[in-house]
């Protein structure tokens, strides 16, 4: 177990030291591909492509809080 994490490790290693270089991540935006994704799940069959372009772009000023 220990030597394929070793393995596992090495070969990783090229991009875990360019991270602690450069701390660059694309988190926020496979997030935001994710609500994108999950709006166009539920609002299948939505009229107009207009709203839904407008949803997405309003995506960008929503505030969300946990809630419970």
């Amino acid at each position: 177990m220990l030597k394929k994490f070793a393995q596992t490790l090495q070969t990783l290693f090229d991009g875990i030291a360019a991270y602690s270089t450069y701390p660059i991540s694309t988190a926020p935006r496979e997030g935001t591909n994710r609500k994108i994704k999950t709006m166009k799940g539920q609002g299948y069959g939505w009229r107009w492509t207009e709203y839904f372009m407008l949803k997405i772009l309003g995506l960008h000023l929503t505030k969300y809080a946990w809630v419970g």
